[in-house]
């Protein structure tokens, strides 16, 4: 072999080389990138996943229809408030100081919203604002029910079968009741289990095989 092959032969190699080395770190770059991209957005599906569950028990407390004279304790009789409408303010009031109470960690829900957007899409972050409909409507049946509640007792039948119905249908919201009867608790379980497939999917997924052969090829 003549000295010009052998130093040709040496060139292609080095090239090769040269070619090689820039292509595995440029794969070591992107997986690590990709793994790095992972190991946030686990993080951040743990964290919402764990977010929606408080809240879930949040609500439970909210709309547990055992109530305390002490919640009730900062809300004042207005001048000149009828007996029958301060009572049923008092009665709603205890939900609203409930929520009141727990919104540090309902505004750390809805806040968490925009991050989840941008990790996951704005249609995966759907349970959010279901779950602040939630509350929303819960807080609209307070509302009916501290004037509802206030008409009694009725001074006709018609009116007493009317706002009968009516109060019915939104103490099923205000207060947790039995489940063929409870509007929300269904609503909730049907929330989180539809943040539960998103998150849950993104955090096993760090353990699939994928991420096992990735990783071994980056460290």
């Amino acid at each position: 072999m003549s000295g010009v092959d052998f130093e040709y032969i040496l060139k292609v190699v080095a090239l090769g080389s040269a070619i090689f080395g820039a292509w595995y770190a440029v794969y070591n770059f992107d997986s690590w990138r990709r793994e790095h991209q992972g190991k946030r957005q686990a993080e951040l599906a743990e964290e919402t996943l764990a977010l929606f569950y408080e809240a879930s028990d949040i609500v439970n407390i909210v709309r547990s229809p055992m109530s305390w004279g002490y919640e009730t304790d900062d809300l004042k009789r207005l001048d000149g408030e009828m007996d029958e409408k301060y009572q049923a303010r008092k009665a709603a009031y205890v939900v609203f100081k409930r929520l009141s109470d727990h919104h540090v960690q309902l505004n750390k829900l809805y806040a968490m919203r925009y991050r989840f957007m941008a990790a996951f899409g704005a249609e995966k972050a759907k349970p959010f604002t279901d779950f602040h409909d939630v509350l929303s409507e819960i807080r609209r049946a307070g509302h009916m029910l501290s004037h509802l509640w206030a008409r009694r007792p009725y001074q006709n039948e018609a009116q007493a079968e009317r706002d009968d119905e009516l109060i019915k249908m939104y103490e099923n919201v205000f207060w947790e009741m039995l489940p063929e009867d409870d509007k929300i608790k269904p609503k909730v379980a049907s929330i989180v289990k539809e943040i539960e497939t998103t998150c849950r999917g993104v955090i096993e997924a760090k353990s699939t095989l994928y991420g096992v052969i990735n990783k071994k090829f980056t460290h």
